[in-house]
């Protein structure tokens, strides 16, 4: 079994908990665009989540 560093077990869970939290500041922030950044962010953890299904 091979042993990952801590940084790299963690940089992806990261990474799509920070692209949920800049979605829901992008839609608490404004209307027109900021929504159409809210609803991109927030559909990252369910393509993340079906990639590692796959």
């Amino acid at each position: 079994m091979r042993r990952r560093s801590l940084p790299r077990v963690f940089a992806a869970p990261a990474a799509v908990a920070l692209a949920i939290v800049g979605a829901l500041v992008a839609g608490l922030v404004g209307d027109g665009w900021w929504d159409a950044v809210a609803w991109v962010g927030l559909a990252v953890p369910l393509v993340a989540s079906r990639r590692a299904i796959r």
